[in-house]
């Protein structure tokens, strides 16, 4: 009889507590809410700081009339690039919401193809756009530099649409993780190759697309 008693006490003692379990799910809950906005701004942070350290690095290393070029040539890419936001970015995120599952893999995948279209269509746009301004006074020689731009825009807004697609997927902490690989790797390549930046435009390039297409693919899998 005792030993009825002694294992039902074990029973007891060892069973969970009673809403145990749905505290637990709660405390979960809680922390899966704030983990993305916190994981969200940690990558805008991260990619935000990215740029920065890009643009004081490359100010420093290049000359004013190579700096001078790059920066008129991103300004353009800017420009072109709220147009790949509204037509890829934006209705991905927006219409992507309400898919679910293997849907919203191959509503992502279709967004895929559709931005080598766009990305593709945009570099042309900035070659176009370097070769009118190299015809003025004042764009003389900074042709190359719509030329390094050109290459480098589907791999910049490949890794944008990716942050973008873990958002919809809900692993922001992913997009977080990227932006400071991004932010490490364009320091170390920058610094690495600072010889080649004095004069070239291109060359500066041609780093930010090396990066982007590294963690844009890294980030792939996570966003899919």
């Amino acid at each position: 009889m005792s030993d009825v008693k002694s294992e039902v006490g074990e029973d007891i003692k060892d069973s969970p507590r009673p809403g145990s379990g749905a505290l637990t799910a709660g405390l979960r809950r809680v922390g899966g809410i704030f983990s993305q906005p916190v994981s969200a701004i940690s990558d805008q942070g991260f990619f935000a700081l990215g740029n920065f350290a890009v643009s004081t690095i490359l100010a420093r290393q290049m000359s004013k009339g190579a700096f001078g070029q790059f920066s008129a040539a991103f300004a353009a890419f800017l420009l072109l690039s709220t147009i790949y936001c509204a037509f890829v970015v934006d209705p991905m995120l927006v219409y992507g919401v309400s898919k679910a599952g293997d849907r919203q893999r191959s509503y992502v995948r279709k967004f895929i193809s559709l931005h080598w279209r766009t990305a593709l269509l945009l570099s042309v746009a900035l070659l176009v756009v370097g070769l009118i301004r190299s015809q003025t006074s004042s764009g003389v020689g900074s042709f190359a530099a719509y030329i390094g731009w050109a290459i480098a825009t589907p791999a910049v807004l490949r890794l944008w649409l990716a942050r973008r697609t873990t958002y919809l997927v809900r692993k922001t902490q992913y997009a977080a993780l990227a932006g400071g690989i991004y932010l490490v790797l364009n320091v170390v390549l920058l610094f690495a190759f600072g010889s080649a930046l004095a004069t070239s435009v291109i060359a500066a390039c041609l780093i930010l697309t090396t990066s982007s297409l590294i963690v844009g693919l890294c980030l792939h899998p996570a966003s899919r």
